[in-house]
């Protein structure tokens, strides 16, 4: 069980990762796999109108500001700690407050993930799925961190 798990892992983290992506899309409702495009950075695009640019576009607009809400929530919390310090502290002893005040490695951590949205997959689904008020939407849009995910490795 577990150590195979550690194992299949070590051996093929894709694969392992591509198994667990097809658990995850049957588990929504995926019976066919031509429900499912795969979309990189090259599909970015603000000015097309077809969904997978439009929805390539938009996660990385989202991932664009979510870096810049993080980073200056991370400014934000170090310059908290720092004017709680003396102003005669050296650099080397304020970094040690610093890393260790909570706010700021809560930030820190958000922005380590973040560094790994910059190689990320847009994978757009088409699903019929209701909204809150019971219409139908077509589109269920996942993003996939650090993943280079290939369609043919899908289907």
């Amino acid at each position: 069980g577990y150590q195979q798990g550690i194992v299949d892992c070590t051996r093929s983290p894709q694969a392992l990762q591509e198994q667990i992506f097809r658990s995850v899309l049957a588990s929504v409702g995926v019976s066919d796999w031509k429900q499912v495009q795969v979309l990189g950075e090259q599909d970015i695009s603000y000015v097309s109108r077809t969904p997978h640019h439009q929805v390539a576009a938009v996660g990385d607009r989202i991932i664009s500001s979510a870096r810049t809400l993080v980073q200056e929530e991370l400014d934000n919390a170090m310059q908290n700690v720092q004017r709680k310090l003396p102003v005669d502290i050296l650099p080397e002893d304020a970094m040690k407050y610093i890393k260790a005040d909570k706010k700021v490695e809560f930030w820190f951590n958000a922005a380590q993930r973040l560094l790994g949205e910059v190689n990320s997959t847009n994978i757009l689904v088409d699903l019929m799925v209701s909204d809150d008020a019971g219409k139908p939407d077509v589109t269920t849009t996942a993003r996939l961190t650090g993943t280079k995910l290939k369609k043919s490795s899908l289907a």
